[in-house]
């Protein structure tokens, strides 16, 4: 070989051609190591967003009632004779969704809810809301694997008075509040009132419902109280007999 030919082959010029192309090919790489980066934190991001949007999906999804049911009017298996009532502290605006999880769960669930007519800009509608935001009524036993049931299903928050056992609500307290709802006996929130005169609705649908009477005028309404959660409600009671205890 000549020794042109030689110097030709190794001249600066072709070494440094050679280390160009090095230089090009290791930042492609680096480029292509940097875009696997990006996509798997792009892909660990959307499964996050995933798991989160499957959990709203679980909870809105039960938004859809099946039309002849209703909360307040399912009935799910015999309730035994030593269960009380326990009031739970939801999730705000998911009353609905969770009363229904809880009635699949085989949880006898009582979800009280009242009319209100709402204004948008374009129309007026009346609309199911709960009657005590944030609450709902569960008839359990007290064992352990009755609390888990409900404390485990998603929206629920606790129950009320000790978070992990609650306080039992007179049953009465709870019974009123079903027996005018059942009854599609007008009712509205009322200020907490737990002092007046006591009387008791005797005969009609009403019959043995106990409360605190309230005259306005020639109206009167009995108001009846949840005593743990503070809370009232006045129902009409023009027409009715009733006696004072």
């Amino acid at each position: 070989m000549s020794l042109q030919t030689q110097n030709s082959r190794y001249s600066p010029g072709s070494a440094g051609r050679r280390t160009t192309r090095r230089v090009a090919a290791a930042g492609n790489a680096d480029r292509t190591d940097t875009g696997s980066q990006a996509r798997s934190g792009r892909a660990r991001t959307g499964g996050s967003k995933c798991r989160n949007g499957t959990e709203r999906a679980k909870l809105c999804l039960i938004r859809k009632y099946r039309s002849n049911l209703r909360p307040h009017t399912l009935r799910l298996g015999l309730v035994p004779e030593e269960s009380n009532w326990y009031a739970i502290h939801t999730r705000p605006r998911h009353e609905k969704c969770i009363a229904q999880l809880l009635q699949e769960n085989k949880v006898f669930t009582f979800l009280p809810l009242i009319e209100q007519i709402r204004q948008w800009s374009d129309r007026r509608s009346k609309v199911e809301v709960p009657m005590f935001s944030c609450y709902a009524f569960v008839r359990i036993v007290q064992e352990t694997e009755e609390r888990l049931k409900v404390l485990r299903t998603p929206g629920v928050l606790g129950f009320v008075g000790n978070e992990r056992q609650g306080a039992p609500i007179p049953n009465e307290q709870v019974e009123n509040l079903r027996k005018a709802i059942r009854e599609n006996i007008p009712c509205s929130e009322h200020p907490f009132l737990s002092a007046g005169k006591r009387v008791r609705i005797r005969g009609g649908s009403l019959d043995g419902v106990e409360g605190i009477l309230v005259r306005q005028g020639e109206d009167q309404s009995l108001v009846v109280s949840v005593e743990l959660l503070r809370r009232s409600v006045s129902i009409r009671v023009e027409g009715y007999d009733i006696e004072v205890l």
